[in-house]
């Protein structure tokens, strides 16, 4: 994926100051601009929010939560992605952390430069989500392409055909690559029929998109996000 051109601006709210600092060194040495806040309180006082192009916010602040955080950004329709921060010894955190509108997460102890990949990855589908005007996107060098009038997925002589309710399914998921999307916000209907349908409709998905290189990832009881198969061993959210 390319690198960003310009500067992209990170928000990170994070109580443990050495943290906070070794992030700030580490991002801007690697041509990020950071803006530290030590709590939410802060934050929220200090911050202007449509001035950044990310958010990365501690699950565990003091006051406020980083949950209450992360509600309160999506609340304001905030245009860029939230990552979550959490202990590794608490996976209901990073549930949680999706459940309340993060957009990703990432544990500690982590590796600064992942997160700097992470960070940019993400700005960088923002971005391309706010200006796209087709249904396009190149994996692996290939374009592919959603025709809706067909229910298709196209790339080059190669084609596969959706119904009409996985090709409603599939599309959010296509247009929001690497994001997860809530399961609730894919199908419509009673919520124990849903459920077990979504899940016969997902399983059916995912035979038909892996001869293009894409897979489908699940976070059990959260959703589903499309993603290339091997990007998934280093985005695994249930290690």
């Amino acid at each position: 994926m390319n690198m960003l051109t310009e500067k992209i601006k990170v928000a990170i709210v994070e109580d443990d100051l050495d943290l906070q600092e070794v992030m700030k060194e580490f991002l801007e040495s690697s041509g990020f601009d950071t803006f530290c806040f030590n709590d939410s309180e802060q934050f929220f006082a200090q911050a202007s929010f449509n001035q950044y192009d990310a958010f990365l916010v501690d699950r565990k602040l003091p006051g406020r939560s980083g949950l209450e955080v992360v509600r309160a950004l999506k609340a304001k329709r905030i245009s860029g992605p939230i990552i979550m921060v959490t202990g590794q010894s608490e996976p209901n955190e990073v549930v949680e952390g999706l459940e309340a509108g993060a957009d990703d997460y990432i544990t500690k102890p982590f590796h600064y430069q992942v997160l700097a990949i992470k960070i940019r990855n993400l700005v960088e589908r923002f971005r391309a989500l706010s200006t796209m005007r087709e249904p396009l996107r190149l994996i692996n060098g290939e374009r592919l392409q959603l025709l809706e009038n067909s229910l298709e997925l196209k790339s080059g002589d190669e084609r596969v055909r959706f119904t009409r309710t996985e090709f409603q399914i599939f599309c959010p998921l296509f247009l929001k690559l690497g994001l997860f999307v809530k399961r609730e916000s894919l199908f419509e209907g009673d919520s124990l029929q849903k459920s077990r349908s979504l899940d016969v409709h997902v399983a059916a998905i995912r035979k038909k998109i892996r001869p293009f290189g894409l897979d489908l990832e699940t976070l059990r009881g959260v959703g589903y996000r499309l993603v290339e198969p091997d990007s998934q061993a280093e985005i695994n959210f249930m290690n």
